[in-house]
């Protein structure tokens, strides 16, 4: 499993087709994920509950382009606006913060 802060609207427009399938080869190999996504987002985001996904949405006024990917030992940090520009950072001592602050985030926001 793997947490997610981000923004579906920036990315579903970039490849589509892409982004479904990936959702569901995810949940296919059993993969849930929790995603904080931005207040737009909740007018595209699939609902499916086979997708194994639990989302909560950040309030309106918290609008950003790029997504963070938070996985066990480490983060991936992605913007659709700079060529899919990519950065992992695999440094435990810097990965727990991303988890707290996820976690801290998805404990005071309940929608």
């Amino acid at each position: 499993s793997y947490v997610v802060i981000g923004n579906t609207v920036a990315w579903e427009s970039i490849e589509t087709d892409f982004f479904q399938n990936f959702r569901y080869d995810r949940s296919n190999a059993n993969i849930k994920t929790r995603l904080l996504l931005t207040h737009d987002s909740k007018e595209i985001n699939p609902k499916d509950k086979k997708l194994f996904r639990e989302v909560r949405f950040l309030p309106k006024k918290y609008q950003f382009q790029s997504t963070i990917d938070i996985f066990d030992n480490k983060i991936l940090i992605v913007s659709p606006d700079i060529g899919s520009l990519a950065l992992v950072v695999a440094i435990p001592a810097m990965t727990d913060i991303f988890k707290s602050i996820f976690e801290f985030m998805w404990e005071h926001n309940k929608s």
